[in-house]
């Protein structure tokens, strides 16, 4: 036999008028008409951001020869979060531009090229647990100096990967993931938050962002609703 009608409010609707899309879009008996979550309130979930913490000083003068990778420092990156650290490399040189490379655990994370005499700022977010290495080389025989007032500092802010566990929360639906490949546990299954509006109102456990983001990603801003 099966059923005839869909109730929705107080509304009867038979169910042969009803066709559900991929954005949840059931015509004029679209899920909306039964959740407004547009019109819920929202608050701010926390990336677990922490102080800047203490410039690391690269040390005395490191001369860079030509053609030959030079290691400026070694440091160890703490367990836990991946954090944005930021270098600060003050270089003199003759005629001559200077070339450094960022490696985790000897993955290659960030490069530049051709750098002029002056002070280089730039950001890498470091995975956590590894061994970082900073690296350089002048482009010709004349010498590049690195000099000490040179320093690594942890930024105290909080990339990727992350993974966020949403017991208790309501993950809201509609974030500006920033480009950013985001994935969210339903009933044990990952799938991509773009998804995440197929599966609503079914709360997700998890949400997680993948790792190996540019210095200059844009963090997305997290909504949950306000659980009553």
């Amino acid at each position: 036999m099966g059923f005839k009608f869909a109730s929705f409010g107080a509304a009867t609707v038979p169910l042969s008028k009803i066709v559900v899309d991929k954005d949840l879009n059931m015509g004029p008996y679209a899920i909306k008409g039964v959740y407004r979550p547009e019109e819920w309130a929202t608050e701010t979930l926390e990336w677990g951001d922490i102080p800047a913490g203490e410039p690391i000083p690269f040390g005395e003068k490191n001369i860079v020869p030509d053609g030959t990778w030079i290691t400026i420092i070694t440091f160890e990156v703490p367990p836990g979060n991946s954090y944005k650290w930021r270098f600060t490399i003050i270089t003199e040189m003759g005629s001559t531009t200077g070339n450094f490379k960022v490696t985790a655990d000897g993955e290659e994370l960030y490069s530049i090229s051709d750098v002029d005499m002056g002070t280089l700022t730039f950001d890498v977010f470091l995975p956590a647990g590894t061994t970082v290495t900073l690296e350089g080389y002048s482009n010709r025989a004349y010498l590049c100096y690195v000099h000490s007032g040179s320093n690594v500092q942890n930024l105290g802010i909080v990339g990727a990967p992350k993974t966020f566990d949403l017991t208790g929360k309501w993950l809201a639906l509609g974030l500006d993931m920033h480009g950013l490949d985001a994935t969210v546990k339903i009933h044990g299954e990952e799938v991509p938050y773009s998804d995440y509006a197929k599966y609503f109102p079914i709360v997700p456990t998890e949400l997680k962002f993948p790792g190996g983001w540019a210095g200059s990603q844009e963090r997305p801003v997290l909504k949950v609703y306000k659980m009553r």
